[in-house]
Parts: structure tokens; sequence; C-alpha cells
């Protein structure tokens, strides 16, 4: 894994819970617009439509389940990856990083925000990316040498 894609990792397990939040938003309209339908034709024919209602239900338990375990993982991954932030010297480097990848703003709010030009933001980045690879690259050796 390299650096940016160690430190995009909190981005996409956040768009997974996002999405994931959707989808149980909708299926849970969704069966809030059916469940008086269901349950009148329940009425009239049987049962069978009830099992259609608990199987939504499910659904959302089970997606519901899956967003926590996300969400942990997210709470872990962003953890570790502030911490590597916040190995940098250069405190600027570590604001643009910070704000970027882990409240994951834009590069133009980032500039606004820091009152630095655009492309000034993304020099700190540059830097900042390549400071991370040697934190990373000396972490994984040290782990490496602990462990022998």
């Amino acid at each position: 894994m390299n650096t940016k894609e160690f430190l995009n990792q909190a981005f996409y397990l956040n768009l997974k819970i996002q999405k994931k939040t959707e989808r149980i938003e909708r299926l849970r309209a969704m069966l809030e617009r059916l469940a008086p339908y269901i349950s009148d034709m329940s009425k009239i024919q049987g049962g069978g439509d009830d099992d259609k209602l608990a199987n939504g239900v499910a659904k959302i338990v089970d997606l519901q389940s899956e967003v926590k375990e996300l969400a942990e993982k997210l709470a872990d991954i962003s953890c570790e990856i502030a911490d590597t932030i916040e190995e940098l010297s250069d405190k600027r480097q570590c604001e643009v990083l910070t704000k970027r990848y882990l409240e994951f703003k834009q590069w133009s709010l980032i500039s606004e925000e820091m009152h630095f030009s655009y492309h000034y933001v993304h020099d700190l980045h540059r830097r900042g990316i390549n400071h991370i690879a040697k934190i990373i690259q000396n972490n994984t050796k040290s782990y490496k040498a602990s462990n022998k």
C-alpha cells in the first residue's frame, strides 16, 4: 500500500458508511410505505406477505450491523492516520493533510481556510506526503526489527 492509499483509507470507509446508511434509509422508507398494504393483504391472503416485511426488516438490521463494524474500523484507521500525520514536524503540512485525509475537505476549501494559495497548499501536501512516506517506511522497518 502506498502513502496516498494509506491516507485515503478513512475517506473510502466513510463513503461506504454513507452509501450503506442511505440504503438503510431507502429500505426503511419503502417498508413504511408498503407496510399498510402488506398487512391488509396478509389478512386477506393469509400471511405470506408478512415474510416480505420481515425480510425487509432483517435486511435493515444486517446493514446496520455492517455500518457499525465499518464505523469501528473507520475510528481505528482514523486514529492511525492522525497519529502518523502528527509525526510531521511542519505543522502546516500536518494541517493540510489532516484537512484533506481526516476531514475530507476539498483543495479550494483548505486553501481558503488556511489563507494560502491553491498552489502553495498543493506544495505543502506534496512535501507532507513525502515525509509521511518516510515515516511509514521507518515504522515498517522498526516493526520488522522488533519482530525478529
